[in-house]
């Protein structure tokens, strides 16, 4: 039964590690609030990866975080500022993805997914990794798996949000078969 203890702190880190730098807006009911306003009252924007439908949901989890290190992705009509390990979403060959902000390869068939059926070229995304002093991040969680984000020039886009249960038991899977004896 004490073997498990270590599980624990592998689900708390990840669920933990995903988010967008203080200050990022998201698209509530009300109208765009920053990140680290956000209310588990509030019904924030988000979006079904699975049906691909945008609905109004109240999160389940906000969390604050540090980091000293983030990648930027900037085109001028998609911003995002994130930890390493946040979720980008993007849609490939027709389908929905997500991976780590730190392990995004950008190529031709991979777009960025932005409000109004925009779909911005991933080629065409400065992407920046930094090393900086610490700075606060936020996230959040709701059931679609994403939600959407407004950057400075008004524009909207889809993010990705905290671990979510298909995540989790992804990791504790991966752990089971490394500790196939616990």
């Amino acid at each position: 039964l004490g073997k498990m203890k270590g599980m624990g702190k592998v689900v708390e880190w990840s669920v933990r590690d995903e988010a967008l730098i203080e200050g990022t807006h998201v698209s509530t009911k009300d109208g765009s609030k920053r990140i680290e306003e956000i209310t588990l009252e509030d019904e924030v924007l988000q979006f079904d990866m699975n049906t691909r439908e945008f609905s109004y949901v109240n999160p389940d989890k906000h969390q604050h975080v540090v980091r000293d290190e983030s990648y930027k992705f900037e085109h001028p009509q998609f911003n995002q500022h994130v930890s390493p390990n946040h979720r980008m979403i993007y849609e490939e060959d027709g389908e929905i993805k997500e991976c780590l902000a730190k392990d995004f390869v950008p190529s031709p068939n991979k777009f960025f997914l932005a409000m109004e059926n925009k779909r911005i070229p991933s080629t065409e995304v400065k992407i920046t990794h930094e090393k900086h002093e610490p700075k606060n991040f936020y996230c959040i969680g709701v059931p679609g798996k994403a939600f959407v984000v407004k950057d400075e020039n008004g524009n909207k886009s889809v993010t990705g949000n905290t671990m979510h249960v298909e995540g989790i038991s992804k990791l504790f899977k991966a752990f089971c078969k490394e500790h196939p004896r616990i």
